[in-house]
């Protein structure tokens, strides 16, 4: 079998460069009466691209487990605990994705024939515990922390279809929000792991 070096170059190098201005960013204010909020306590968000087609491609952006109090708390001043920086963030997460919208998010026919006309959804990752938890806790500090990512992914789930009306879901999932995502119905529709 023959071995073949990376050269460092993206698979689609030489492409224009992407553009992001037809994504919208959808904080869900909404949900957090209902508990849906990252570990600072604020609105939970996902991007959106509107497609042609009916289907969705929907993304949950990983980030790892905190480990201890501590931790946690220090990721309530990051993007990974806060959406407070997502209205600046859009283009540069984007774009860092599989090469951005030279992968899964391209709207190419030649780049992505699969999904190239889905909706496509990627949803940032604030909990701190994989879409999976459903508590609270203190921090050192004594500042609540919120580990609702159960909650978070509920009212995504549940925003996809009933304000963008959407139905047939392709997921993404970073391995360890694949449980979250099984307990929230994405048994019916179509899941991938990265």
């Amino acid at each position: 079998m023959a071995e073949h070096a990376y050269d460092g170059q993206l698979p689609f190098a030489g492409t224009a460069a992407p553009s992001y201005d037809s994504w919208k960013l959808v904080l869900l204010e909404d949900a957090v009466a209902h508990g849906a909020q990252c570990l600072d306590g604020s609105a939970a968000g996902y991007y959106v691209e509107r497609g042609s087609a009916r289907g969705v491609f929907l993304h949950l952006q990983g980030g790892g487990w905190c480990t201890s109090l501590e931790d946690c708390a220090s990721r309530v001043k990051t993007a990974l605990g806060s959406s407070a920086t997502y209205g600046n963030g859009r283009d540069s997460i984007l774009n860092s994705y599989d090469g951005g919208a030279h992968g899964l998010f391209s709207n190419a026919t030649n780049v992505n024939p699969q999904f190239y006309n889905l909706t496509k959804v990627y949803v940032r990752y604030c909990d701190g515990g994989s879409y999976s938890g459903d508590t609270m806790a203190t921090s050192p500090d004594g500042s609540p922390l919120h580990f609702r990512g159960r909650r978070i992914l509920d009212a995504v789930l549940d925003a996809l279809v009933n304000k963008e009306r959407l139905t047939t879901v392709i997921c993404s999932l970073p391995m360890g929000a694949l449980p979250a995502a099984l307990r929230s119905g994405c048994t019916s529709t179509t899941c991938a792991t990265t």
